[in-house]
């Protein structure tokens, strides 16, 4: 995998609602300009310990330090622009963007699973070392 666009969040074994607020953030990752992605990025994950040659020969962070907070803004951003997306409100858009709107930014960040740091540790890699 060498861009963000083929990522997928259901690749990864995350619950449900991990898997909704990684796909949002995907699609708002996606809507930023390509240097905008990696300074938002770089404030919500640092890399500690880096594996010089991981896939592709690229740099691979083994270790991160992940910024709560920043991440919980981030997950609120994501989640928002996914619901800004939904241009017709029916039967099934309406649960969509109820589902959406539950979504407890904080809960999502103290209950982080493994596979979704993975995630994100997996959109800063692709951000930073694989340029398009």
């Amino acid at each position: 995998m060498k861009k963000l666009e083929d990522m997928n969040p259901r690749d990864y074994g995350m619950n449900p609602r991990e898997e909704i607020v990684a796909a949002a953030i995907k699609a708002y990752l996606l809507s930023m300009p390509e240097v905008e992605r990696l300074k938002v990025l770089s404030e919500i994950t640092e890399p500690k310990v880096i594996k010089l040659h991981g896939e592709g020969g690229v740099p691979m962070p083994l270790q991160s330090v992940v910024e709560g907070a920043k991440l919980a803004t981030f997950i609120g951003e994501a989640v928002e622009y996914a619901v800004s997306l939904i241009s017709q409100e029916n039967d099934t858009t309406h649960l969509v963007i109820e589902a959406l709107s539950a979504i407890n930014r904080r809960t999502i960040v103290e209950s982080a699973s493994f596979e979704f740091l993975q995630f994100i540790a997996d959109c800063y890699r692709l951000v930073r070392y694989f340029k398009e």
